[in-house]
């Protein structure tokens, strides 16, 4: 008896931070979403994931904003594939927070039933600013595309690094960032990289920064666990911003002369009248 308590109390400790946004049964097909509207999301932050749950699909899934051209949601995934009965989570990214507050959010592919979407809490690296969260298994060569939001709702001139974390253990294995498979079109690949703890890092210069502003139509991260190599998953994607910029302030900065609030589920930083994210990011 005192076992099943236990398991009760562990079950209602890692749901009791859920916020459902949608609850019933909507047929979803190309051109009939799932809406879910800005107000839903009012409390909501970066860092958290959405979980949706559905049945009977047969075909992909795009995560988009409502407003007038129907962007796709910054950190969302172009190759989504889901089949049958289940449910997806996606990690909420600053830039994606930022859009469904303002906009709304529309779940739409080509042929499965919404029951559920809502909101549970996550996880982020203090310091840094995650573009994309999850796992991704990486064996032989492959890629993970991205929709081009992913890096147009980012200043990169504020970016020091592009971090790729993976559970390898190891960083001998390959990782590549692309804007396309064309000549010049090449951001980065291992041998451009360090090591750290965890990951590797591409550091960034007025190049990379170009050519990662201009993403247009995708943003590749191509991968291959090396030859005769342990397969493994791929887990993070973060950017590394600048110690001081013309767009952020230190910490130490943050901390001694700074007014912190907080405003929609957000902490709100505001000195010398000008407002910063918990990064310090100037917003």
């Amino acid at each position: 008896m005192r076992k099943f308590f236990l398991i009760a109390a562990l079950f209602a400790a890692m749901t009791i931070n859920a916020t459902d946004l949608f609850v019933g049964s909507q047929l979803v097909e190309w051109g009939d979403g799932l809406k879910i509207e800005a107000s839903k999301f009012a409390d909501v932050v970066a860092g958290q994931k959405l979980v949706f749950t559905y049945e009977d699909a047969t075909d992909g899934l795009e995560f988009k904003v409502l407003n007038e051209h129907f962007d796709h949601l910054a950190g969302s995934r172009k190759n989504v594939w889901i089949n049958g009965n289940g449910s997806y989570e996606l990690y909420l990214t600053p830039g994606a927070v930022a859009a469904v507050k303002e906009h709304g959010l529309q779940i739409i592919g080509a042929h499965f039933t919404a029951t559920k979407v809502e909101v549970v809490d996550g996880e982020a690296r203090e310091g840094v600013i995650t573009l994309w969260k999850g796992f991704y298994w990486v064996d032989n060569w492959g890629e993970m595309l991205f929709y081009p939001e992913v890096c147009t709702t980012v200043d990169w001139s504020t970016i020091d690094a592009i971090r790729f974390y993976s559970e390898a253990g190891r960083s001998d294995f390959d990782v590549n960032f692309k804007k396309g498979w064309g000549d010049g079109e090449h951001i980065g690949g291992i041998s451009d990289m360090s090591a750290g703890d965890g990951y590797v890092e591409l550091p960034l210069n007025d190049a990379r920064r170009e050519l990662l502003a201009s993403v247009d139509n995708e943003l590749i991260v191509q991968c291959f666990k090396g030859d005769n190599k342990a397969a493994f998953n791929a887990t993070d994607i973060v950017l590394v911003p600048k110690k001081e910029t013309p767009t952020s302030i230190s910490r130490s900065s943050l901390e001694s002369k700074a007014v912190k609030m907080i405003e929609n589920g957000q902490v709100i930083i505001i000195r010398d009248g000008v407002r910063y994210n918990a990064l310090g990011a100037r917003m």
